[in-house]
């Protein structure tokens, strides 16, 4: 269902640091460069269905980052706080398929996506005892550019049957934020009982 004579080449370069400020506080910083590069020479699948679609030649760069400290309160207790951004280039699917999904709807190509970007904060805490250990935090991610499936006409009718269409689009902004929680304890060397909640 993707565009035929396709390459789609990722490039990463990571870089992290680790540093203990004083007894107490450890920091941890990293940076990354990322370079996606997609070339899609048949995205026309049908040259008879009176539409026409170009080939893609996209490049994306994004530097980001991520910046997380850690206060040891003593040996047991940690608060923990965080940031970091998020990338994520159009993938081949995105932007080049064609093809009936689950719903019977026809999945048609976007070749002009742009690339999802976030950014999280996190601060929570976690406790650690011989037997038993827990952990509480909170997110918010900002994001920016949502790639989702959104209802459009159909530009192959009737080529293609007359279907409902979908086609990828940068739906907009929002956030996502929430709480999580979990425990675990060791009633014995060959029984661990745990459990989590979250709320989104």
């Amino acid at each position: 269902t993707v565009a035929d004579d396709t390459t789609y080449d990722l490039i990463g370069v990571y870089a992290q640091d680790e540093a203990a400020l004083g007894d107490r506080f450890d920091l941890t910083a990293g940076v990354r460069f990322n370079r996606i590069q997609v070339n899609a020479n048949q995205v026309d699948f049908d040259d008879s269905d009176g539409l026409a679609l170009d080939g893609i030649d996209e490049t994306w760069n994004a530097v980001v980052g991520t910046l997380r400290g850690v206060y040891h309160a003593d040996d047991r207790w940690n608060v923990i706080a965080g940031i970091g951004q998020g990338f994520r280039a159009p993938s081949v699917d995105d932007l080049t398929s064609i093809g009936f999904a689950l719903a019977g709807t026809l999945d048609i190509p976007n070749a002009d996506l742009d690339p999802e970007r976030t950014t999280t904060a996190d601060l929570g805490t976690r406790v650690r005892y011989d037997r038993w250990e827990a952990e509480c935090f909170g997110f918010y991610t900002d994001m920016n550019s949502v790639m989702q499936r959104v209802p459009v006409a159909n530009p192959f009718f009737p080529a293609i049957g007359g279907a409902t269409a979908n086609q990828r689009r940068n739906f907009g902004d929002g956030a996502v934020y929430g709480a999580e929680a979990g425990t675990r304890w060791s009633a014995s060397e060959e029984v661990t009982v745990f459990g989590g909640a979250s709320w989104v």
